[in-house]
């Protein structure tokens, strides 16, 4: 009994959180090509489908907060598409840490009138392979690049990469309590998905690694921020 009075009041929760997003005209208009996630009748199955309805709710609410989609911004099949590639990816979350950036990446393709739509399934692929871990590395390394600028021979501001991944590895060190080893092997396994780039020190006296964010990840950056 006390199981079941439970999952009414998770229900009922659930219902008074969500009610206003899902009665948005956009969200109604895609509902009818989303498939909306259903649980079994048991505990399992209640909750499993509250914590995906979650998942949608914080995707549309990020994607509409601002009120600057509208129906017309995604009555399109390619558009459409966009949502339910994002939303499948969503339903495979295991956190919810990574929405924030799939609804960014997603926002930014609508408004892009001009949006390359092989772009935006190539990132939203690549994405959704790396954890919120791995993610945060990257970042970091962008960060510290962004810290070590310099002017290279032809006058371009550019950042120092030798500089930059020392920067980077001290302060992955404190941060995430790895060693040099475990960085190395973190930073090659993101290489995977083409948006960092590694190189053997080109100078005798000062040899290994260097990784550096690849220019496909900096493009993707001002789409997910």
């Amino acid at each position: 009994m006390n199981e079941k009075l439970e999952i009414v009041k998770s229900e009922l929760n659930t219902t008074t959180e969500i009610k206003d997003i899902w009665e948005n005209p956009v969200v109604k208009f895609l509902s009818q090509f989303i498939p909306i996630p259903t649980g079994a009748d048991s505990a399992i199955g209640k909750a499993f489908e509250i914590h995906q309805r979650k998942k949608q709710e914080q995707l549309f609410e990020i994607i509409l907060e601002d009120d600057t989609i509208t129906i017309d911004d995604v009555n399109d099949v390619d558009c459409i598409m966009e949502f339910s590639k994002t939303m499948e990816v969503v339903s495979r979350l295991i956190r919810n840490d990574k929405i924030k950036y799939l609804a960014s990446l997603l926002k930014n393709s609508i408004k892009d009138k001009k949006r390359n739509i092989d772009e935006f399934e190539e990132w939203l692929s690549k994405f959704s392979t790396l954890s919120v871990r791995e993610i945060e590395l990257l970042n970091l390394l962008y960060e510290t690049e962004n810290q070590n600028m310099i002017k290279d021979n032809n006058g371009q501001i550019v950042f120092n990469r030798n500089e930059s991944w020392k920067a980077f590895m001290n302060e992955a060190k404190s941060l995430y309590e790895l060693n040099e080893s475990d960085i190395i092997s973190r930073m090659l396994g993101i290489m995977r998905t083409g948006f960092c780039i590694c190189e053997w020190k080109a100078n005798l006296s000062d040899t290994g690694i260097v990784v550096y964010t690849a220019p496909e990840y900096r493009d993707m950056l001002s789409k997910i921020q």
